[in-house]
Formats: C-alpha cells, structure tokens, sequence
C-alpha cells in the first residue's frame, strides 16, 4: 500500500489536460491525495479489525443454526441485491477503462482503485445486511406459523375466531426472543464496524462526484476536444454507481428497520388470533416486552444518519458546492 502511494507521487500523475487552470489543478491534486489517504485508512481498518467481522459472520451461521430447532423457522432466500452486486462489480470496472481511456496514463488506476474500494465497502455493507434481513424475514414468518396464521393476508386474522394453541410453543417462542435480541446486537456491530470506512466513502465519493461535475461543465465550456464524449460517459456512469450503490445501501437500511418493528405487529397478532395457556401468554409478554429495549441505529458515529434522507443531504451537498466552484471557474 505504501509503496503504491510512493508511486503515484513520484510519478507526479496529477495533471490532466482538458481543463487549464489552477482550481482544478489544485482540485485534482487535493483529491487524488485524499483517495490515496482513504485507501490507506480502510486497509488499516479492515487488517487490525479482521477478526471482528469475522465473529460476526461465524454469530450469524451459529444464530441460523440455532434457529434451526424452531419447527416453524425456514430460511427465506432473496437473491436480487447479489444480482445488483454482480452488476456494481462491472460497473466499477467499466469506470476503470474509462478512467484509462479518459486519463491516458496511470492517473486513472489512482482515480479508479479508491472508487472501487468504496463501491467494495457500500456493497458489503449492503449485503452484511440482507443475510439479517432475511433472518427477520424468516423469524416474522415462523412467529405467524405458530399460530397457524396466513402471512398473505395477515389483516383477515382479526376477523377470524381464536384458535387454540393445543402443543407447546414456549421453546420456539425463547429461541425467536433470544435470536431477535442476537440479531439486533450484530446490527450495532455491522454499525460500528463500517462507520468509519462509511464515512470516509461519502466524504470521498460527494468531493469527487462534485469535482468530476464541475471539470465536465469546464471541459464543455472552454474545450471541444474529441474525448470530451468518453469524459461524459465516464462522469455518468460514475454517478449512476454511486446512487445505485447509496439507493442499495438506504433501501437494506430501511427494510432491516421495517422488519425489526413488524415483529410486534406479528406478536399483536398471534395474541389476537390465538387462545393459548398462561405460561404461553407470558412467554409471548415476555418476547414483547424485550422488544421495547431494541435499539436500531445506522449512523456512521452519529456525524450521518444512514436512512432514507441520505440521498436527498448527498444531492443536495453536491449541487451546493457545484454552484459554489461554478462561480468561480476561470474565463478565457
């Protein structure tokens, strides 16, 4: 890792040629240095903390197996954020020829390598949340199976009459309790574990969309060179990875919250569907009641709040400092 910074400064590849001016120059510079600097930290973060992601996966395989003695609990499977992955992936590496067609010498694996370990950290971020997403899923379902209730059309219950709960169901209910409490810790150590590479992807990836904006705009005002068309294709498509990758991670942030608050729904109905024992009724309080002490967060250290409004601050970041450097773009 050193020794690749060493090379890229000493080849002095922080020049480029579309746009003659020294914001730019001083631009490009600044943010080059700054990918570098992020690439760093992040391999820092992920070699000295390897072992703590790793716990978190080996908690998640031991928490499916445990789940496992539930009758009722069956894995639900959902396949389309690995399709979503596997596009990122070329994406990103359509981005690297473009940056080599755009760039002509090595500036393009310094501007593509800190993207793609960015784009690497979101969409892992992503997934580490849709394998507990699909726990959730699977727990939701096996809390309705316990009272033999039709997850397609969970409103209808309220109309039925009770049904009684003949077998025992208190040791499903302690496993589901205790796997929802597990699966809550293991999301504040997802959190916490990719705060700061987080963090430093969206400080990176708002400087240089805002920067590869501004030098288009420049590039199509002050320059009509043939490779002004690649330089466009380039800046969309580095956009449109961006947003897909912040609209994945948003969207699995959003349903994990939705999932984690619909499992007091699906308790409010199991007690209004089902007639069962005192010792049922409090196993089921219990489950409840612990519900109440589960807090879900997703910020990175509290500086950004990882939800629905993350888009709308990024978009809004970025067409402010446009505006700002737009102002004061050189005249020819």
């Amino acid at each position: 890792m050193v020794t690749y910074i060493a090379f890229g400064i000493a080849l002095g590849l922080f020049d480029q040629d579309y746009v003659s001016s020294v914001i730019v120059t001083m631009i490009d510079t600044s943010l080059l240095s700054f990918g570098l600097i992020v690439l760093l930290i992040m391999w820092l973060i992920y070699t000295s903390q390897q072992r703590k992601i790793v716990n978190i996966l080996n908690n998640l395989y031991n928490l499916h197996n445990r789940l496992k003695k539930c009758t009722r609990y069956k894995l639900e499977i959902d396949f389309w954020l690995y399709i979503i992955t596997f596009s990122n992936i070329i994406i990103c590496f359509t981005i690297l020829i473009l940056e080599i067609l755009t760039a002509l010498n090595y500036t393009a694996i310094l501007w593509a390598i800190p993207f793609i370990m960015g784009s690497s950290v979101l969409m892992q971020y992503a997934l580490s949340l849709n394998v507990i997403i699909q726990i959730l899923k699977s727990i939701n379902k096996a809390i309705f199976k316990l009272g033999n209730i039709d997850t397609e059309d969970k409103s209808e219950t309220l109309f039925f009459s009770k049904v009684l709960i003949e077998e025992s169901i208190i040791e499903d209910i302690n496993i589901l309790n205790y796997s929802h409490m597990k699966l809550s810790k293991i999301c504040s150590e997802i959190s916490n574990f990719y705060a700061i590479p987080t963090l430093l992807t969206i400080i990176y990836f708002v400087t240089t969309t805002t920067y590869n904006f501004y030098y288009m705009i420049l590039a199509l005002i002050t320059n009509g060179d043939e490779f002004l068309l690649i330089l466009c294709i380039d800046c969309g498509t580095w956009c449109l990875a961006i947003l897909t990758e912040f609209a994945v991670l948003t969207t699995s942030i959003t349903r994990i919250t939705r999932e984690f608050n619909d499992t007091s729904h699906c308790i409010f109905l199991l007690f209004n569907r089902c007639k069962m024992d005192s010792n049922t009724k409090n196993t089921l309080s219990e489950f409840l009641n612990s519900l109440l002490h589960h807090h879900l967060e997703f910020t990175t250290y509290g500086v950004i709040n990882l939800d629905g409004f993350l888009l709308q601050n990024i978009f809004g970041t970025i067409v402010t400092y446009l505006i700002i450097l737009i102002q004061f773009r050189p005249y020819q």
